[in-house]
């Protein structure tokens, strides 16, 4: 006769994301014009060491997508180091972000390009090329003085992330 096993589910200790304060969440539309859904993102101020970062929230489909924290000091910098009006590939960011599925420089950049965080632009001739913001300056400095979201919105997020849902 088979004994049978009986684990304990013990409680999740994870607790990375106790030290993030959500600043803003959003949805951006995907690079192909033929795709539908939208991306889900959030932008957050680590309290321990007082810098924003991105991470995606939902893909819109099934399909994967990671979840770590983007330092956005590091897209600055990338973006900042690239010579005016250069047309870059999403592959530019593959160095600032560590998780291997092949949608996260897509979809990130789908983030970095949407029309609230307008960190790069749709380049002239092809929509899966970028161009980076002339007004970068302005809208990193946008980025910079976002405050923690309060109140309902605070928790209208929570309570979002909590049931996975999404505005598609």
């Amino acid at each position: 006769m088979a004994k049978k096993v009986i684990t304990e589910e013990k409680p999740s200790t994870d607790n990375s994301d106790a030290h993030y304060k959500t600043l803003m969440v959003g949805f951006a539309p995907k690079l192909s014009s033929k795709s539908a859904g939208k991306i889900g993102y959030e932008i957050a101020l680590n309290t321990e060491d007082k810098n924003r970062y991105l991470r995606l929230t939902s893909s819109g489909s099934s399909a994967l997508y990671t979840k770590e924290w983007i330092s956005l000091n590091a897209v600055f910098e990338l973006l900042e180091s690239q010579p005016e009006g250069k047309e870059i590939k999403s592959s530019i960011f593959k160095g600032i972000i560590r998780s291997g599925s092949a949608n996260n420089v897509g979809f990130a950049s789908a983030c970095f390009r949407c029309d609230e965080i307008g960190l790069i632009l749709q380049a002239e001739k092809n929509q899966f090329l970028h161009v980076v913001n002339p007004l970068l300056i302005n809208r990193k400095d946008m980025i910079m003085k976002l405050k923690p979201l309060r109140g309902a919105a605070k928790k209208a997020v929570e309570e979002s992330q909590e049931t996975g849902l999404t505005s598609e």
